[in-house]
């Protein structure tokens, strides 16, 4: 229920002090429950790019200098052992008959922390709805840099939130990028 319509006599008697409420107001985070959604952080893109730079569909870590970046998204939890909920949804559209490779990072680590790949299907310009979850420790405080790259294996343009290397939809065709922070 909103907060608005919580009444005086629905709160238990010393349940919550002065010492538990910010300046702003706000609960202090280190009063809420295991599992508390603390701050969601959220970007959507419906700008259409393109590149040629290829994801090597192998067995090897996917690497931040493959495909090229679509998204990014910067968080600074509250807490190292919080635990960070990450969501990506992006629009894909290799060229060529090839496997489209999505992958998640943070900062400049040179490895993707996770990855995502599909198959076109045997055709070029088919569209592909790309999404990948990640779940893990926050690990810091300081502010991090979440990054999408995605990218194709074969020789070929991929085009991100389009087809052909053409926007569709009127930069309606949204990709996006959701961070979460819970509590532990």
């Amino acid at each position: 229920m909103p907060l608005s319509t919580i009444a005086s006599n629905q709160i238990k008697n010393d349940t919550i002090v002065d010492a538990d409420i910010n300046s702003s107001g706000n609960i202090a985070t280190s009063k809420l429950a295991t599992g508390a959604v603390i701050q969601v952080v959220h970007t959507s893109s419906g700008e259409m790019t393109t590149t040629s730079v290829t994801v090597p569909y192998d067995d090897t870590i996917m690497q931040i200098t493959e495909g090229f970046e679509v998204m990014n998204l910067n968080i600074t939890p509250t807490s190292a052992s919080n635990k960070l909920l990450i969501r990506a949804q992006a629009h894909i559209s290799p060229s060529t008959n090839s496997l489209p490779t999505m992958g998640l990072f943070v900062g400049t680590t040179a490895n993707a922390l996770a990855s995502t790949f599909l198959h076109t299907c045997g055709a070029g310009n088919y569209p592909q709805v790309m999404t990948l979850e990640h779940f893990m420790t926050s690990g810091s405080t300081s502010t991090l840099t979440y990054r999408i790259r995605a990218g194709q294996n074969n020789a070929g343009t991929t085009t991100f939130n389009g087809r052909q290397g053409a926007r569709f939809h009127g930069g309606s065709l949204a990709s996006t990028l959701t961070i979460m922070e819970i509590a532990v």
